[in-house]
């Protein structure tokens, strides 16, 4: 079984100090004071395919397990998943900002995966932020003539092929998938990716990903064009409710309520 698994470094927005807050003068983020992580869908996702390799290789099926992202990537992401089991790692670089336009990202990837012949199972996380789109597991399973499975909680190796688990609105549904597909990971029982020991990271030694572009130049799509990010800051009011009782308390704000046509 051949195991593809997408994921994405993006910019850790969700962690901002109040200094960096009362900066913001006009709204402007400035990213370079942010760190950069792995998504989180994308990282439930690489950690999805670990357990699957895992339980593929318990039943003894021969399985390989190849991880790739598309733009800029630090060494350091690679110095961590090699130790964890990938048996490949690839980076698809690009000249052109693709963080916006989930088709180059999902034409990228389509390209490779045909380039290697095909993948049994292709996971990406359901979304990546900021942007989140949730577009490109969709683009790529059509590109791929695949079907695409959003939402999964859990894949698992079975003899007829890959049972899943997958949220829907009637709620979680499990399922027998017995041909190649596409699979967007979204929430999961182990959201969080395992860490490398030290002996894992020796073992490992100094790998280094592979280098992978397609032929030609890419397209361009639209004319759109990343600016900024723009932070709103929320402006509260505080109003103090009058009385000496909470009886008295509920009547003021009750009667405030109906006043202002929020009741």
């Amino acid at each position: 079984m051949k195991i593809l698994v997408c994921f994405k470094i993006v910019h850790d927005l969700e962690y901002i100090t109040p200094q960096e807050l009362l900066s913001l003068a006009d709204g402007s983020l400035d990213l370079s004071v942010f760190k950069k992580i792995i998504g989180s869908y994308d990282e439930a996702a690489l950690e999805t395919a670990l357990r699957l390799a895992e339980n593929a290789r318990q039943q003894d099926e021969a399985t390989t397990i190849h991880g790739l992202t598309v733009g800029e990537c630090e060494k350091r992401f690679f110095e961590n998943l090699f130790p964890l089991g990938f048996d490949e790692l690839i980076r698809i670089p690009k000249d052109q900002d693709c963080f916006w336009r989930p088709e180059l990202i999902a034409d990228s990837i389509a390209a490779f995966v045909k380039d290697r012949g095909g993948y049994d199972v292709v996971i990406t996380g359901k979304q990546t932020g900021p942007g989140e789109s949730g577009l490109v597991p969709r683009m790529l399973a059509y590109r791929l003539g695949l079907p695409c499975i959003p939402e999964v909680f859990s894949l698992e190796r079975c003899s007829r092929g890959i049972r899943v688990t997958a949220k829907t609105d009637a709620g979680r549904m499990a399922m027998t998938v017995v041909k190649p597909a596409v699979y967007a990971v979204g929430e999961t029982i182990h959201p969080w990716l395992r860490v490398p020991t030290l002996r894992e990271k020796i073992a490992a030694g100094s790998r280094e990903p592979y280098i992978w572009s397609p032929a030609g130049n890419d397209p361009v799509y639209g004319a759109a064009h990343f600016l900024k990010y723009i932070y709103n800051m929320p402006q509260r009011q505080c109003r103090m409710i009058q009385g000496k009782i909470p009886e008295e308390k509920m009547e003021a704000l009750w009667a405030h309520l109906q006043k202002s046509g929020k009741p």
